[in-house]
């Protein structure tokens, strides 16, 4: 497909990041934050702490130093195991809020600016057929190359903070709300925690 010049220049003043040795560089950065600087950068990481517990101050201070957000998602990625769905869609909300809101964290920042289309391209493992059809069919959104991570988080973070009418069956709502945690899994356990091809 021929790239316009304007097409270019758009991207380059949205910022979105589509080169794929960037995003692989990117991604391993960014699972290598180190949990405790993610924890200065926003409360949402706090779970983490409830799972990995060590008795031993000292060595309980030690070990925390040594997870990263890769460890984090790990400890996400085992409720997808147990298949209880609700919980996973909880760590995954925090997960995604906590991207969000890190946004001190220089990995973080071009995190964000990542095209997701060229993010979910890198990932030869995946569904990307069923990814586009969810999000266009729940949410409206056509996955295009402009959309950058921080984007389509945005959107999801609507989403899940999105009152019920009242005159709307809340289990849709429900449903809506379970295939965000659905489309965060392809993205930060069915993705980031594989090996990049």
């Amino acid at each position: 497909m021929k790239t316009t010049l304007k097409k270019t220049l758009d991207m380059a003043k949205k910022g979105v990041i589509t080169d794929r040795k960037d995003i692989k560089i990117i991604i391993n950065d960014v699972l290598s934050i180190p949990l405790t600087e993610l924890e200065h950068a926003s409360h949402w990481f706090d779970f983490v702490r409830k799972f990995e517990y060590i008795e031993d101050e000292d060595e309980r201070e030690k070990y925390y130093e040594s997870l990263t957000l890769k460890n984090a998602l790990q400890i996400v990625d085992m409720f997808r195991a147990d298949e209880e769905d609700k919980d996973l869609c909880f760590y995954l909300r925090s997960v995604m809020m906590g991207i969000l809101a890190s946004y001190s964290i220089k990995d973080i920042r071009l995190f964000h600016s990542i095209s997701l289309l060229k993010f979910l391209k890198v990932y030869k493992n995946i569904d990307h057929e069923y990814f586009f059809e969810t999000a266009s069919r729940y949410f409206n959104i056509v996955v295009r190359e402009n959309m950058s991570m921080y984007d389509f988080f945005c959107i999801l973070k609507r989403k899940f903070y999105e009152p019920w009418d009242i005159c709307r069956d809340i289990g849709f709502l429900e449903t809506e709300i379970l295939t965000c945690g659905e489309l965060l899994d392809t993205i930060l356990c069915d993705c980031m925690l594989s090996v990049i091809e």
